[in-house]
């Protein structure tokens, strides 16, 4: 038995070695390296950490200035798009306006034709093609009513 333990003497030497040094890392050498941090730190209040890491914190900087208004625009448009899709799928034509008739109408014209959720943008057109083809006997329009021009396309995503 001592043999087997004398025959492999530089296994036994390592993991005794390397229990040693993780024992003096637990409990001794890492409070002196904490108490070495803490003091380069104090010595002038952080500045050489905020300077070191100064062009980390500059490109941080001009990646949130340059891209964070443009992705805030495109959510914004999104969520506009989107909200405005919502209203004019939830709005039940009443008769009392002919845009809200003409929005129905075309609305479910193109879901007839297979679209499950038509594009406000589409329905909008469409609806403003249906009612120009109206006659002006068949419309009720009063002679003196202005046209209704809804902003579609660019011309929407220009107001914001």
């Amino acid at each position: 038995m001592l043999d087997t333990l004398l025959a492999y003497w530089p296994i036994w030497f390592l993991v005794l070695e390397l229990g040693i040094i993780l024992l003096l890392y637990r409990f001794v050498l890492r409070e002196w390296i904490v108490e070495h941090w803490e003091q380069k730190v104090k010595e002038d209040e952080g500045n050489w950490l905020i300077e070191l890491l100064a062009p980390v914190t500059d490109e941080v900087c001009d990646n949130i200035l340059t891209l964070a208004p443009r992705l805030i625009v495109d959510t914004i448009k999104g969520e506009l798009l989107s909200s405005q899709g919502n209203l004019t799928r939830v709005s039940k034509p009443d008769g009392a306006s002919e845009m809200e008739v003409g929005l129905g109408m075309a609305e479910g014209l193109l879901k007839e034709l297979g679209l499950k959720n038509p594009n406000v943008i589409m329905v909008t057109r469409l609806a403003q093609s249906l009612l120009s083809r109206l006659g002006p006997d068949e419309s009720q329009v009063e002679p003196n009513s202005p046209n209704v021009k809804v902003k579609v396309g660019q011309e929407l995503l220009d107001m914001l």
